[in-house]
């Protein structure tokens, strides 16, 4: 098979699934930015990208990795090109763009997936500084703000004070940004990670040492997890409800022992979480792509 991975040929990623496909499959680097297209006034669209050797119209799968930085313009036409590439030459994208862009938007993300058997933090979104903070009282004045939009712990504030969240709620509509916050759970500075492969699920464990922030690239430590039952039945299904056969879940349980889902990564990466791992899951993924595409392939 050719398999299309959207990050630099340097992203450890491409290197792990070259590594594990050896020669049985083709993977090719691509660039977002490079990504374009022409279009007839009938008949398929010519899709190209300048540093990739392989016409994309051949590949048979491709893997969307975090796009860069970019406008709303250049985000919207990414997915868009990616979902009529896939659509007229039938290749199988993991994950389709639908998906990307649900999990992508954290309020939609948890619209999606909240429900029955899966519980998520108290969140409440908004765009002016006087709702927020009628939320932020709501929310027992101890709240988690975050981006919209984001990814690895970045901008993320834990507000515990009217002061506090009316100075950052007004810098928020400032930028023109939306107001997202959720209940602060009391986590004891660790979480679960657990990474969705199809039916089966991999985890570890991030523990932050005087840091409420659990993600790796905020320093903290990743500890091998063997997944519970329960563990791996809400990981399933928060990857199954936005559409995702490769999903990253983030999980924390309460005081109470209850868990709750914080979000889900439609474009994990497995690097951390490989390191700690007694599988091997650049080979498990693969075999995943490669599974969904037969399977798209025998569908008439």
């Amino acid at each position: 098979m050719k398999i299309g991975v959207l990050c630099s040929p340097n992203n450890w990623v491409f290197q792990e699934l070259v590594r594990a496909a050896a020669n049985e499959h083709l993977i090719v680097s691509i660039h977002f930015a490079d990504l374009s297209v022409g279009m007839g006034s009938h008949g398929k669209s010519a899709f190209s990208s300048n540093r990739c050797t392989v016409d994309l119209d051949s590949l048979d799968a491709m893997l969307i990795r975090p796009m860069p930085a970019g406008s709303l313009e250049q985000v919207v036409f990414r997915m868009n090109l990616i979902h009529q590439l896939a659509a007229q030459y039938q290749i199988t994208v993991i994950n389709p763009p639908k998906t990307i862009e649900a999990a992508v938007d954290k309020y939609l993300c948890l619209e999606q997936i909240r429900g029955e058997r899966i519980r998520v933090p108290a969140t409440c979104v908004s765009e002016t500084v006087e709702t927020a903070l009628l939320q932020f009282e709501e929310l027992g004045e101890d709240t988690v703000v975050k981006p919209l939009f984001g990814s690895g712990g970045k901008g993320i504030e834990r507000v515990q004070s009217k002061q506090a969240a009316e100075r950052l709620f007004q810098k928020k509509t400032e930028n023109r940004e939306i107001i997202y916050q959720q209940e602060y759970v009391e986590h004891g500075n660790t979480d679960l990670r657990l990474l969705a492969v199809g039916q089966a699920v991999f985890g570890m464990r991030r523990t932050s040492l005087g840091n409420w922030i659990t993600n790796i690239q905020q320093g903290a430590i990743a500890t091998h997890h063997i997944p519970t039952k329960l563990e791996t039945d809400i990981a399933r299904l928060a990857a199954s409800r936005i559409g995702a056969c490769v999903a990253g879940v983030d999980l924390i349980y309460d005081p109470n022992g209850q868990p709750f889902v914080v979000e889900v990564n439609a474009c994990p990466g497995w690097r951390a979480i490989s390191d700690v791992s007694d599988s091997d899951l650049s080979q498990t993924i693969l075999g995943e792509i490669v599974a969904q595409t037969q399977a798209s392939q025998r569908i008439p």
